[in-house]
């Protein structure tokens, strides 16, 4: 006779490694489900963790007029934290002794906060302010002023995947996989960089504000192993990388409001410039993916602890203009991402 039983419910962890994303993508370990008991049929695994990411230089459309050096320029460097949730089944019983194939659905969710302060710099002797859509430029001479940035970066992404365990012996096993992946990102800029003209007490407003958004649908394909060493503990790891096509779109809007004591750049009445730009790019782009943990066997569950690490050819990221005829517009940079997590995986029976 038959009856089916949930043993537990599942719990979710963080765990948080390093500090100051996807490709803005958790990666994070394969559950342990090999071997499979004769009686398990599904498993749910729950989890969070941190990475850090990194993003192209952002650099303020101030230049020195001396050298033509880039007044404020910044390498984004921050920590994002999140949580993900897998949906696993064995799709069929096979004949083959250590053969399990199964499908797995992911969905993950990442946020992550950065604020660096430039500090107030000296007087600069000659700078050119210059509005994002390249049309206007602004000369100020003997000006102080200090550049303060807010990054916010949000990501979503799921996973449909394949897997067929492969038990090589008893204690170890391969599991190849293949899958369909999607994705959604939104980084936010914001740099105000309020500037000092002489008069005591009047920093009047300037600021450029930047969103780009990205999405990503593609495929991946990975190949995991797991040893056990000891009964109730193994060991994983394994690497993959993933393809995907790419849409970006830039919107973007800036404002300098002159010598105005508190002026809001819509309202100011010596609004200098106040502009806007748009653009969108397509592309193909490759990530590569590394994992590596252990998983401790209660039998009802298993927790994991593992770290991962990744490398995307093209992280998008926004340019701003240092010359008049120059727009603020999307590049894209190789970057290094990488973290740590810990989850629970619970197991569904029929007997």
């Amino acid at each position: 006779m038959r009856r089916s039983a949930l043993r537990a419910s599942a719990i979710s962890l963080a765990i948080a490694l390093g500090g100051p994303a996807l490709a803005d993508s958790f990666t994070p370990l394969a559950p342990v489900t090999y071997p499979l008991g004769p009686y398990e049929f599904a498993y749910i695994t729950m989890g969070g963790g941190a990475q850090v990411r990194r993003l192209p230089t952002f650099n303020a459309s101030i230049r020195d007029n001396a050298d033509n050096s880039l007044i404020f320029s910044h390498d984004p460097k921050f920590v994002m934290g999140g949580g993900q949730g897998t949906i696993g089944f064995r799709v069929f019983e096979t004949w083959l002794p250590g053969l399990n194939p199964r499908i797995e659905g992911s969905f993950g969710f990442w946020h992550g906060t950065s604020i660096v302060t430039g500090g107030t710099s000296d007087f600069i002797p000659s700078s050119t302010i210059f509005s994002i859509d390249g049309t206007r430029a602004v000369g100020c001479g003997s000006c102080q002023g200090t550049t303060d940035l807010r990054i916010r970066n949000t990501e979503l992404n799921g996973t449909l995947t394949f897997k067929v365990d492969l038990g090589l012996t008893p204690q170890f096993a391969l599991t190849p996989s293949i899958g369909f992946l999607g994705g959604h990102s939104e980084t936010k800029y914001r740099a105000d960089t309020p500037l000092f003209f002489g008069t005591p007490g009047v920093f009047p407003p300037t600021y450029v504000e930047e969103i780009v958004q990205t999405t990503r649908i593609g495929g991946e394909v990975g190949l995991d192993g797991t040893w056990r060493v000891i009964p109730k503990v193994s060991l994983t790891g394994g690497a993959g990388i993933s393809f995907f096509h790419m849409h970006t779109t830039l919107n973007g809007h800036d404002c300098f409001a002159g010598n105005q004591p508190g002026g809001v750049c819509d309202n100011s009445p010596v609004l200098i410039f106040s502009t806007s730009t748009q653009q969108s790019d397509s592309r193909f782009a490759y990530r590569l993916n590394f994992r590596a943990g252990a998983t401790y066997d209660a039998g009802w569950f298993k927790v994991s602890l593992g770290g991962f690490g990744a490398r995307d050819n093209a992280v998008p990221g926004v340019a701003n203009p240092a010359a008049l005829g120059q727009t603020a517009h999307i590049i894209y940079d190789a970057k290094w991402s990488y973290g740590g997590f810990a989850a629970v995986t619970v197991p569904f029976f029929i007997r």
